[in-house]
């Protein structure tokens, strides 16, 4: 005697959009963290443009983001997207967490670049 329901025809596909969501929140943190250890790269930029300041592209953001600690925020990060995977069951508040995790990672990415591609 069954215990658990069957699914309704539509889940399936739900399942696949939310592992899709998933990865391409591990995609972009992945693409942050590689912008993240590239100081070098940034400074040898920034200090041809910018002579008189030590800030990273002049601004405090990027030179506060862009060090090789702040991947470790992006660690737990990654940590915490898969315990949230694993807590949640209903399909629908992962989707909806997962899309707006993409979105504010994108426009957090979205203002990184910017910040250092300014010139």
């Amino acid at each position: 005697m069954p215990t658990e329901l069957p699914r309704p025809i539509y889940h399936k596909p739900l399942v696949y959009l939310n592992r899709f969501l998933v990865f391409l929140q591990v995609f972009i943190l992945g693409g942050l963290a590689t912008i993240m250890t590239s100081r070098i790269r940034f400074q040898a930029i920034s200090d041809s443009i910018f002579e008189e300041t030590d800030l990273l592209m002049n601004s405090a953001f990027a030179d506060f983001v862009v060090r090789n600690e702040s991947v470790l925020i992006l660690i737990v990060l990654v940590v915490g997207l898969f315990i949230k995977e694993k807590r949640l069951t209903e399909i629908g508040v992962k989707i909806t967490t997962n899309l707006l995790g993409g979105v504010m990672l994108s426009a957090f990415s979205v203002l990184l670049i910017q910040t250092l591609y300014q010139v």
